[in-house]
């Protein structure tokens, strides 16, 4: 944009902005003052309004006055005498004096004398008010304390139905003023349009009054009061173009709003005003339009003309780079000045351009340096911040294992200031014995050239105890190796971790071989349980085989208990699932057993709304009481041990390890201040046959916790233990949760139960095959024995009709218990199929249950057992567990 323009638009913009102001100065400062003051005469206006109607109270209380404090009334109040109402209580006394009401009442507010009359028409009036024998009770005047009897009196506007009436009462006196009081005198003037028109007239101002309701005022009233700003007696609002409305409260004589006065006010300042302001913007633009174009002219012919010419030279000199081409100087004002300048500059420039084109070269080799330096400090603060910040530990020493630079995340685990570690040895910090162990060797091999990587174990004063993964790096400067870059960082999570994991891997493989034992012992159990069994349902208990039959079932029992801790701890013995308050089992549980150990001391602390869970109650029964057991074995002098449960939400850091669900588990705390166990103990003590007693001889089996550990974990649940030697031991139980009301136990308890029907056996193991059909068969039953999945399908499409109930092993060789089961389904929907197993109905054996299996009934069969489940099947269709 040329400089013309400039300068155009500068003045311009001036002019502009000073009409801008101008206007603004004037809508905002001076209209507004205007405004003011024509509110100020609105209100001035209504209050003249408002002392014409008080100039009427002060007549109206004269008058009254003047009437009370008369000895003629005085005599009155006392005689009643009739000339004093024939010369005074006369109608012209109420047309003379413009008087609406006249009331006379005695020293007890009597009414002697009154009447009420209608100035127009002369008749008499009836006010509600007034029609009693007693005066009013707010119209009789009291003396206030430290006030004359003369100055006594009330006054201001009584609502009546005939309109507002302007009221006046003074007590009756002597014509000195002086008691005692006799009675009253009330005088009343309606305020009626004929006395608003007079008011009007004596004003010069056109008024009108809007009657304020006592009790509802009227719609419109009641929007105007609204409008009232606080405790603002005036209102002024504008009316129609040109006039305002002014509108002011009048109180009735209790103090409340009796009425309104509303004034229309012509806005003659305003418009006053406004024409002013007009007058002084015309003046204004005309002489900012003779300024603008003078300013003009001039600045074109003084300024922009010599500043183009000058502005024409420097562009030819700057196009051509002639530095010898001066200005030709034609004045001495301003412009001449900066010519005549402008020449020496030329002059300097055209002396110092060889100079400057050498300091160009120089400053450019010098600001690539620099722009280096700081790229390299940049990526300095960078590499500095991110081992600042880092939460590794690292360090740099030199080559005698001095410290040089160390991050301040291993300043925090030494617990020490940079001060304090800087120049400090080594060994000053973990000691001569692990440096020797652990460091020296392998920093030395660092400082050789190599790279190293170890883990080890460190104490730190501020972390503990914590397992480090360590690399070292040769630190090279000048080509030769100065120094060890150490970079410690923090695996201790990461290999409790592993080692939780390489533990629970471990009882796995352990479980699976036990389970496999289990299975197979438990078959062969089957098969002399079922002897003896059958032998003793032959034998009367005055044999003298008897006996012998009795121990040897004691035998089995005691195997058969050690089976079912096998399977337990294989993960496969859960026998009836259902909703299990865990409270009620440790109370029965932690009873009968310190029934039996007199020398412990039992506290249970029992969490009140505990979650149910999920289990088989005898088995979680036995988890508890090999617990007690073991810390009974711990205390063998006595001790305390403690129960106690609650409700914990597990997150998935917690379980990772093992791994469960995250999620509500209750858990159980079993506490005793026993001997202690040491870690290596600790990392044993599920394993089952490991035991710290001497095998047999009642001492220990050990596969009191190994079975514990195996139906913790077939319920879905966790089991650890945290003990040091000497100072107790506490296991911790984590069950799942369950959303389902505890379920009451159901046990067979009935006597055998025979039958006449058929039945098919389907088992693989001939002993328990075999052990099987004798159970049956003792039981009246005509028994089909098939010793494979594929000879029961055979049979049973042949004997369908004739065959009650199928008995059928879960797992055997070939088709299996799943299988088996499919195929006599698909042969007959209605076929009703008792399903057996070593192991718990869970996994497959769950999946069969659901698909409608009419029961499960767990190995070794007890014959009292069986024969109930075989009548509630074939009796009533069973009732799937």
């Amino acid at each position: 944009m040329q400089l013309r323009s400039k300068v155009i638009g500068i003045i311009l913009a001036s002019f502009l902005l000073y009409g801008v102001v101008e206007s603004c100065i004037h809508r905002f400062i001076i209209f507004p003052t205007f405004v003011s003051l024509e509110k100020e005469e609105a209100a001035k206006d209504s209050k003249r309004v408002s002392l014409a109607i008080q100039d009427k109270f002060r007549h109206l209380n004269t008058l009254c006055h003047d009437w009370a404090a008369w000895d003629d009334t005085y005599a009155y109040t006392i005689s009643q005498s009739k000339q004093y109402e024939q010369s005074n209580l006369v109608p012209g006394s109420f047309f003379n004096n413009n008087l609406n009401l006249l009331h006379i009442y005695g020293e007890k507010g009597n009414k002697l004398w009154g009447k009420i009359r209608n100035l127009e028409t002369g008749e008499d009036l009836k006010l509600l008010a007034f029609q009693g024998t007693q005066a009013p009770p707010s119209l009789i005047p009291t003396q206030q304390a430290g006030q004359p009897l003369s100055k006594t009196g009330m006054s201001g506007i009584f609502i009546t139905e005939a309109g507002p009436m302007l009221i006046a009462s003074r007590p009756i006196l002597t014509s000195d003023n002086k008691g005692p009081v006799r009675g009253t005198v009330i005088m009343g003037r309606l305020l009626t349009d004929q006395v608003i028109q007079v008011l009007s007239n004596q004003t010069k101002i056109e008024f009108e009054i809007q009657t304020v309701h006592p009790e509802i005022p009227s719609a419109p009233v009641q929007a105007i009061l609204s409008r009232f700003e606080g405790d603002s007696d005036n209102l002024i609002e504008e009316a129609n173009p040109g006039f305002l409305n002014v509108y002011r409260k009048l109180y009735d004589i209790n103090g409340d709003v009796a009425f309104l006065s509303k004034s229309l006010v012509p806005k003659t300042i305003t418009s006053l005003g406004q024409t002013t302001i007009r007058h002084a913007i015309y003046s204004t633009v005309l002489t900012m339009a003779f300024i603008l174009v003078g300013g003009l002219l001039f600045t074109r012919r003084m300024v922009l003309r010599p500043i183009r010419r000058f502005t024409d030279h420097v562009m030819r000199v700057g196009q051509s780079g002639d530095l010898s081409d001066n200005f030709t100087v034609t004045s001495r004002d301003e412009i001449g000045t900066l010519s005549a300048e402008f020449n020496k500059m030329l002059h300097s420039l055209a002396s110092t351009q060889g100079q400057l084109t050498e300091q160009t070269q120089s400053n450019h080799r010098l600001k690539h340096e620099i722009h280096e330096r700081k790229r390299f400090e940049a990526t300095l603060r960078k590499y500095k911040s991110i081992i600042a910040s880092s939460s590794d530990l690292i360090a740099l020493i030199n080559r005698d294992f001095t410290f040089l630079i160390i991050n301040e995340s291993g300043l925090r685990a030494h617990g020490l200031s940079l001060e304090q570690v800087v120049g400090c040895h080594i060994k000053e910090l973990i000691g001569d014995t692990r440096f020797n162990e652990a460091l020296k060797e392998r920093l030395e091999s660092c400082l050789s050239g190599e790279t190293v990587r170890f883990s080890a174990w460190f104490t730190y004063p501020n972390l503990g105890r914590r397992f480090m993964d360590i690399s070292c790096f040769p630190y090279i400067e000048d080509n030769a190796t100065e120094g060890v870059v150490v970079h410690a960082r923090d695996m201790t999570e990461a290999k409790l971790m592993e080692d939780r994991l390489f533990k629970a891997q471990k009882m796995d493989a352990v479980g699976t071989l036990a389970g496999g034992i289990a299975h197979d012992f438990n078959n062969i159990l089957m098969g002399i349980s079922g002897r003896v069994s059958l032998i003793m349902f032959d034998t009367a208990p005055t044999s003298p085989h008897h006996l012998h039959l009795k121990e040897m079932e004691k035998y089995v029992n005691s195997a058969a208990t050690l089976t079912r801790q096998l399977l337990g701890y294989a993960r496969g013995g859960k026998n009836e699932v259902q909703p299990t308050d865990i409270n009620l089992l440790i109370d029965a549980s932690s009873g009968m057993y310190g029934r039996t150990q007199k020398n412990l001391k039992i506290q249970t602390q029992l969490h009140e709304e505990l979650w149910s869970v999920e289990a088989d109650r005898s088995q979680l029964d036995q988890v508890l009481l090999n617990l007690y057991m073991n810390a009974g074995q711990a205390m063998p002098d006595g001790g305390d041990l403690t129960i106690k449960t609650r409700n914990v939400i597990l997150d998935e850091h917690f379980v990772k390890p093992y791994p469960k669900l995250p999620g509500k588990y209750v858990k159980i705390s079993v506490t005793d201040s026993g001997t202690g166990m040491d870690r290596a103990t600790m990392e044993r003590v599920f394993e089952p046959f490991f035991t710290t007693k001497r095998m047999g001889g009642g001492k220990g089996t050990g596969l009191g916790l190994a079975s514990a550990y195996g139906i913790v974990k077939n319920h879905n649940g966790i089991i650890d233990v945290s003990s040091e030697k000497g100072n107790g031991t506490t296991f911790r139980v984590y069950l799942p949760a369950s959303d389902k009301s505890a379920a009451v136990d159901s046990h067979y308890d009935s006597p055998a139960q025979k039958g006449d029907e058929t039945v098919l056996l389907v088992d693989d193991e001939p002993f328990v095959a075999e052990t099987g059909k004798q159970f049956l068969l003792k039981l009246g039953y005509n028994v089909i024995l098939a010793r494979s999945g594929e000879t029961c399908i055979d049979i049973y499409k042949k004997n369908r009709d004739n065959i009650s109930l199928v008995i059928l092993d879960m797992i055997m060789p070939g088709m299996g218990g799943a299988e088996t089961y499919d195929k006599l389904k698909a042969i007959d929907t209605k076929a009703r199929v008792l399903l057996t197993s070593g192991y718990s109905p869970r996994g497959k054996a769950e999946e069969i249950m659901a698909r409608g299996c009419n029961g499960f009934i767990q190995k070794p069969l007890r014959m009292e057992e069986l024969s109930c489940k075989i009548r509630e099947i074939i009796d009533t269709g069973g009732i799937t567990p």
